[in-house]
């Protein structure tokens, strides 16, 4: 039975500046690997709507056994949950350096974490048998490498789009109370920053769901405009 990925994302209720992703891929379940035969490493980015990414990764803890992250959601919007799993280092195996040709990767470098070092290597030059931290044959990594790696097929990476709206949905919902009271008195003016907002709102949320989340980002950042002044 394959690993089936997955990722759950789940929204501070009382700190909006915070969230948690777990890592819910079914370990162990049906003969799969179990959640130590990696080293896995949580990336988190907050994306734009050109899909540019700003990386902004949590404490990752143990990374033979964590599974829960606590991650930084400062500002509504696209934001990307990137696991990434790295193989054990392995004397027997064949290790590659990368290479290319014309400015194009033909042969993505082997990557393995090594326990006895606590670290994650990329192989600069061919080896079988090779010990780390040989620094003829391999290069240590760290967190700040990792992005780097998200296109290389040696390494297996699942990506999780997570869409957060929790402070125009506040923002909202303050400016229907604000606005109307008991009561608008057929003035629909009142609450037209408001209307806009929950509108912007569902239309981000459609874009989302069917599958455009850049589109979903750009109109949030509309809705955070409105919010700021309105």
């Amino acid at each position: 039975m394959a690993l089936v990925d997955s990722i759950e994302f789940t929204q501070d209720a009382s700190d909006i500046d915070l969230g948690t992703v777990l890592d819910a891929s079914d370990y162990g379940v049906g003969g799969n690997q179990a959640r130590n035969a990696t080293s896995n490493h949580m990336l988190w980015s907050k994306t734009d709507e050109h899909g540019n990414r700003v990386f902004d990764n949590p404490v990752q803890g143990d990374e033979l056994s964590t599974i829960s992250y606590q991650v930084n959601t400062l500002v509504d919007g696209y934001y990307e949950a990137i696991l990434q799993r790295f193989k054990l280092y392995d004397p027997a195996a064949n290790y590659v350096e990368q290479q290319e040709s014309g400015g194009v990767v033909t042969q993505w470098a082997s990557i393995f974490y090594d326990p006895a070092t606590d670290t994650t290597f990329q192989a600069i030059a061919p080896s079988i048998g090779q010990t780390p931290p040989d620094p003829l044959y391999f290069r240590p990594l760290v967190m700040e490498d990792l992005p780097s790696l998200i296109l290389n097929t040696n390494v297996h990476t699942y990506i999780k789009e997570v869409h957060i709206s929790v402070r125009v949905s506040r923002c909202a919902n303050k400016k229907f109370k604000e606005s109307c009271g008991c009561g608008c008195n057929g003035d629909l003016s009142k609450i037209a920053p408001a209307l806009q907002i929950r509108y912007k709102i569902i239309a981000a949320d459609i874009a989302f769901l069917e599958g455009n989340p850049e589109e979903a980002e750009k109109i949030i950042r509309e809705a955070t405009e409105i919010c700021s002044n309105c």
